[in-house]
């Protein structure tokens, strides 16, 4: 039998460090809320840095446990197999959408390299849950989530649809939430495309972050456009 040193290898059971959990409706946020002793033990030993199975960790992940979600995956990511992406990324997905909000950048480097491998073919329903999770933590204030769930409706790699008004809003709660290099990008994008409008709305959000240099970006942006024309 397989046992993972809990703690001494993978820091099973802990956050990383500074890793931000938020409370969520989904998945499990206490030990009483699994359905079976043996899951209920499992997630005690879990969290007290005690030897876990990887059989029994994976049952405490697809039972809805978000910390064994993330542990899970970080065992599958060691193994460096691309024919893994997409389970790697499921298991992210879980630790997201449950609250682990730290595991924010790891489901989007795995999401994005299985994307490049081709690890999600005929995988769509996989990928709308990777969508839902990255909404989940775009609405609760994750810059990164939000700007990822705007290219996400910009192209309709996750949900398979194309929706320009969703990846508006999702690009505005990306600079709201801080993601300035975004900012950039769309105000170019809103100068070129002439749309005054938006324009206006993400040099507003630029302004309520008080990032002076981005505003004279912005500034400047559109002055060279009104010149041009």
């Amino acid at each position: 039998m397989v046992l993972l040193l809990v703690g001494a290898v993978l820091g099973l059971g802990l956050a990383p460090a500074g890793g931000e959990s938020i409370r969520s409706p989904f998945g499990v946020s206490a030990t009483r809320q699994l359905p079976s002793a043996q899951l209920r033990h499992t997630r005690r030993a879990m969290i007290e840095d005690r030897p876990v199975t990887i059989n029994r960790l994976r049952a405490l992940a697809d039972a809805g446990d978000g910390l064994a979600a993330f542990n899970f995956a970080k065992i599958l990511e060691a193994e460096d197999r691309p024919d893994l992406r997409a389970d790697i990324a499921h298991y992210y997905a879980i630790a997201v959408h449950t609250g682990r909000v730290f595991a924010v950048n790891r489901l989007i480097e795995t999401t994005d390299r299985g994307l490049a491998e081709g690890a999600f073919e005929g995988a769509a329903t996989r990928l709308r849950q990777i969508g839902q999770a990255l909404e989940f933590a775009a609405v609760h204030g994750n810059a990164n989530a939000a700007s990822r769930v705007a290219e996400a409706w910009r192209t309709g790699d996750l949900f398979g649809t194309q929706d320009a008004e969703k990846a508006t809003e999702y690009g505005q709660l990306a600079i709201a939430n801080g993601n300035l290099n975004l900012a950039s990008q769309m105000i170019v994008e809103k100068a070129k495309a002439k749309d005054s409008d938006g324009l206006q709305q993400v040099l507003e959000l630029v302004g309520q972050n008080a990032n002076i240099g981005m505003l004279a970006l912005g500034q400047n942006v559109v002055r060279l456009e009104t010149d041009r024309n």
